[in-house]
């Protein structure tokens, strides 16, 4: 899982996974990522909300997914193939130039 925090709400979601979830910093397989946004605003620019939780948008979820090392790919090109191509109306051409690059 991958949460973004940014100014000062990231000290105190950092505070909050490693009081209540007991989240220790590790340097490999760590399973949550907690992440500055390089690009503050345009990583939550569309934010969405689903099932009651602030997610990303679907573009950025693709492009996290997109660099991800573990399967990251596969689950983007499955995002692409379904709710992506949903909300952006790719053609059959456009999808499949975007899944090329997956590859």
């Amino acid at each position: 899982m991958t949460l973004y925090a940014t100014g000062p709400s990231q000290q105190r979601l950092l505070r909050w996974v490693t009081d209540t979830l007991y989240g220790e910093s590790v340097t490999t397989g760590g399973t949550l990522h907690l992440v500055k946004p390089f690009y503050e605003h345009s990583a939550l620019f569309g934010a969405r909300t689903v099932q009651g939780l602030p997610s990303v948008s679907l573009l950025q979820l693709f492009l996290d997914l997109a660099h991800y090392p573990l399967r990251g790919a596969e689950a983007a090109a499955l995002l692409a193939r379904t709710a992506l191509n949903d909300h952006l109306g790719l053609t059959p051409t456009a999808r499949k130039e975007l899944l090329a690059e997956l590859s």
